[in-house]
């Protein structure tokens, strides 16, 4: 994943019970209202909504359409604001909410606080708005899969030098990076629900001796999400992660995440979409499902001219998920009285040929 500037105002909200999730009882639970008097900025903070954990089976494996990639969208903003009586959808959730995807299988990422909640020790808060915005999207037919971050299971993050990754508690040990992996992975079902179809998981070791360690992340997975478990290494995924049976067959792998050409902020110097080749450890000979694994292609900083481009090459490459963007590391996004909460991602909002996008996707 890139980095993502993302400023991220907590808007004012009528003072309800919330649920504080444990996960070492693993049981959620709710309790007493608490009516913040912190601010910042001249932004109160919201009271967290009560949740029920969800009984429900588990949810259906993803199916792929050939030919027709489905849309991954990366909504890593905050989903509403403040009008000065109720809580409204803004920005990326709300166009969401009010456009229905034309593929079926198109999906939306939810990432509440790089996981799925406001985490204070093990403690779970949930964020009522984000329940709203997820609800009105899946009533708008999107499917919505929960961010989690593996920190390259603590070892060097690859965009920030020699510094290794460390769990909120500040541990960089392995066991420390999967404890915290499977209880995001399990609050995201508690929280949510079966309203949560899948996981993305962000961060991903790109070294063969972490491949069990992924590999068992997926089973464990498996008893609440199916097979729908994207993992993303950021880069091209070691060859190993892409062996025939590596993984369970509708897991997908995201194989280039980077900017479409060298021309646009924050681009120079990164890998470049090269309409004409193959991103490396990928091969047309299986369409859909490579070597057991199905492909994702993220691609922003896209200009509208090489929209089709992309699309037309994603297709013939058999993707199963894809996203293309005008964004770039200079975008930031505003709440309707001019406040930023979003700045320095691509993925502060929606590109700008969106419509077309989704439409385009879905056309064989």
């Amino acid at each position: 994943m890139v980095s993502v500037g993302v400023y991220v105002y907590n808007i004012s909200y009528a003072a309800t019970p919330y649920a504080s999730a444990n996960t070492a009882s693993g049981t959620l639970s709710g309790v007493a209202s608490i009516q913040s008097s912190l601010s910042q900025n001249g932004e109160k903070y919201v009271q967290f909504g009560s949740v029920s954990p969800s009984t429900s089976p588990v949810v259906s494996n993803q199916s792929f359409i050939q030919g027709q990639p489905a849309l991954m969208i990366p909504a890593y903003v905050y989903p509403t604001y403040f009008n000065g009586s109720s809580n409204v959808l803004v920005g990326t959730w709300a166009t969401l909410a009010k456009t229905k995807p034309a593929n079926p299988n198109d999906i939306i990422i939810a990432n509440v606080d790089t996981g799925p909640c406001n985490y204070s020790g093990t403690s779970c808060s949930i964020d009522p708005n984000y329940t709203m915005a997820i609800n009105a999207v899946i009533a708008e037919g999107w499917k919505v899969y929960g961010y989690v971050d593996t920190g390259y299971l603590g070892t060097t993050d690859p965009g920030n030098g020699s510094t290794p990754r460390t769990t909120r508690s500040g541990s960089t040990s392995e066991s420390a990076w999967i404890n915290q992996i499977q209880m995001d992975e399990t609050q995201w079902h508690k929280a949510f629900g079966n309203k949560i179809s899948g996981l993305f998981l962000d961060d991903v070791s790109n070294s063969s001796s972490y491949l069990s360690v992924y590999q068992s992340l997926a089973t464990y997975d498996s008893s609440y999400y199916g097979n729908n478990v994207i993992f993303n290494p950021g880069d091209a995924p070691n060859s190993s992660f892409t062996e025939p049976g590596a993984f369970h067959s509708g897991n997908a792998m995201q194989f280039y995440e980077s900017c479409f050409s060298s021309i646009g902020i924050g681009c120079s110097g990164g890998m470049t979409w090269n309409p004409g080749s193959t991103p490396a450890n990928y091969s047309t000979s299986s369409p859909t499902n490579y070597k057991g694994i199905a492909a994702v292609f993220t691609v922003y900083s896209t200009p509208q001219a090489d929209l089709s481009s992309v699309i037309s090459t994603a297709k013939s490459l058999g993707a199963a998920y894809l996203y293309v963007s005008d964004q770039n590391f200079g975008a930031t996004s505003y709440f309707p009285n001019g406040k930023e909460y979003c700045s320095g991602s691509p993925y502060c909002n929606l590109p700008t040929y969106f419509n077309s996008e989704n439409t385009d996707l879905a056309t064989p």
